[in-house]
Protein backbone atom coordinates (compact mmCIF):
# COMPACT_ATOMS: atom_id res chain seq x y z
CA UNK A 1 0.00 0.00 0.00
CA UNK A 2 1.41 3.37 -1.02
CA UNK A 3 1.45 5.79 1.87
CA UNK A 4 1.47 9.79 0.91
CA UNK A 5 1.03 12.80 2.80
CA UNK A 6 -1.03 16.27 1.76
CA UNK A 7 0.66 19.48 3.30
CA UNK A 8 -2.78 21.55 2.46
CA UNK A 9 -6.10 19.94 3.47
CA UNK A 10 -7.69 22.81 1.20
CA UNK A 11 -10.79 22.00 -1.60
CA UNK A 12 -7.64 20.74 -4.00
CA UNK A 13 -5.74 18.48 -1.02
CA UNK A 14 -9.10 17.31 -0.29
CA UNK A 15 -10.10 16.72 -3.54
CA UNK A 16 -6.46 15.09 -4.32
CA UNK A 17 -6.99 12.54 -0.86
CA UNK A 18 -10.23 11.26 -1.55
CA UNK A 19 -9.40 10.38 -5.45
CA UNK A 20 -6.29 8.59 -4.01
CA UNK A 21 -8.07 7.45 -0.73
CA UNK A 22 -10.65 5.64 -3.70
CA UNK A 23 -7.77 4.18 -5.37
CA UNK A 24 -6.36 2.28 -2.34
CA UNK A 25 -3.35 4.76 -1.19
CA UNK A 26 -3.34 5.57 2.87
CA UNK A 27 -3.85 9.28 2.75
CA UNK A 28 -3.05 11.82 5.50
CA UNK A 29 -3.54 15.50 5.27
CA UNK A 30 -1.75 18.06 6.91
CA UNK A 31 -3.57 21.42 8.01
CA UNK A 32 -2.60 24.83 9.88
CA UNK A 33 -5.59 24.76 11.76
CA UNK A 34 -9.00 23.32 12.90
CA UNK A 35 -10.99 22.80 10.12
Amino acid sequence: MTKICIYGAGAIGGYLASALDQAGAEVSLVARGPH
